[in-house]
């Protein structure tokens, strides 16, 4: 999976693209911790180029929106 992440003005789109299952998910934990620690509170997940998505992937994404919401 790649992750590529576009900062605006209020708001970061962070895009996945591939397969975004229990291998990936881990990424994108990362990813999304390092920008709630940066102050980046509202955060946009661009899911338009994901080919396959797991359950573990699908609980990554209520932990982000819980994390967010804090």
């Amino acid at each position: 999976m790649n992750i590529s992440v576009r900062e605006g003005s209020s708001n970061t789109t962070v895009s996945l693209k591939g397969r975004f299952d229990f291998q990936a998910h881990m990424e994108l934990r990362r990813t999304v911790e390092g920008l709630l620690r940066a102050g980046h509170s509202e955060l946009t997940l661009d899911l338009s180029e994901v080919s396959f998505i797991d359950s573990s992937a699908l609980g990554m994404l209520l932990l982000a929106r819980e994390n967010c919401e804090k």
